[in-house]
């Protein structure tokens, strides 16, 4: 799956969205300092139940940060 993430300066992640890599990707609003970032996310596969992919993205909202450097990439919190 493809993610746009919005994310604040730190690349907290404050939303996202996921789409399959061939569909167009829905348009997200953004506060004030936030950005957004498109990664791949191959471990979350549309073959998956509707469950298990919001499961998977709730983890990476809760573990996960943005780091923009060349390409963004989501990096573990620490």
């Amino acid at each position: 799956m493809r993610l746009s993430i919005v994310h604040d300066s730190a690349g907290t992640i404050t939303g996202l969205i996921a789409a399959p890599p061939d569909a167009p990707m829905a348009h997200l609003d953004t506060k004030p300092g936030e950005r957004v970032a498109e990664v791949d996310a191959p471990e979350i596969d549309a073959a998956l139940d509707a469950q298990e992919i919001l499961a998977r993205l709730a983890n990476l909202a809760e573990n996960y940060r943005v780091e923009i450097k060349g390409a963004a990439t989501l990096t573990p919190k620490g």
